[in-house]
């Protein structure tokens, strides 16, 4: 077996040389910082879709850090498919086919578009 080192996601990341999510139309820049415009220990992470940035805690463990990371991530993928609305009160109602198929597109768009971080996210090998 080969030896297991534990690592940040966010140094991780580092040495892949991945700093942002391309989502086709706009990158956005993976932020780790503690400085995330939400409430103060409210959230670990935040996407702002209008300046194409997420915001990730760098003093999360890994796997937190990860699931944060691929959170924010789907705010981007909701963005693309078409879920997203500045009223959040806003109710969609797509079957569950629909937006199963919606999904679907778009979670192979972003894994096409960012093989990677996908890789690094999904395959989870620190």
């Amino acid at each position: 077996m080969g030896k297991t080192t534990t690592k940040s996601l966010q140094a991780q990341l580092a040495k892949a040389k991945i700093t942002t999510v391309h989502a086709g139309w706009a990158d956005f820049e993976i932020r780790f910082t503690t400085d995330i415009p939400c409430d103060p220990g409210d959230c670990a992470g935040y996407t702002n879709l209008s300046t194409y940035t997420i915001y990730v805690d760098p003093t999360l463990s890994y796997e937190v850090s990860r699931e944060t990371l691929m959170h924010e991530i789907m705010h981007v993928l909701c963005e693309i498919i078409g879920y997203t609305d500045p009223d959040e009160a806003t109710e969609f109602s797509p079957t569950n086919e629909q937006l199963t198929n919606n999904v679907t597109r778009g979670l192979l768009l972003l894994a096409k578009l960012n093989p990677t971080l996908f890789k690094i996210l999904l395959i989870n090998e620190k």
